[in-house]
């Protein structure tokens, strides 16, 4: 996926980049599933826009975890 194909926060789409946050997440877990050189192939494979997202709803979703710890 492009980065310029994100759309930015003033688009105002926040599902659809949510969808794509939740998409490379989940790409990314099952990767590591298959070792560490496969995840970081598939690391590479996506863009710098898509790793944000995906990294960022990770992070969300650990912050929320911890708290209701």
């Amino acid at each position: 996926m492009n980065p310029d194909s994100l759309p930015g926060p003033e688009a105002g789409e926040g599902s659809h980049r949510a969808e794509i946050a939740v998409r490379v997440a989940d790409a990314l877990a099952d990767a590591v599933t298959h070792g560490p050189q496969v995840a970081l192939h598939k690391a590479r494979s996506l863009s710098e826009a898509e790793l944000r997202l995906g990294l960022e709803f990770v992070s969300v979703v650990l912050e929320v975890a911890s708290g209701s710890a």
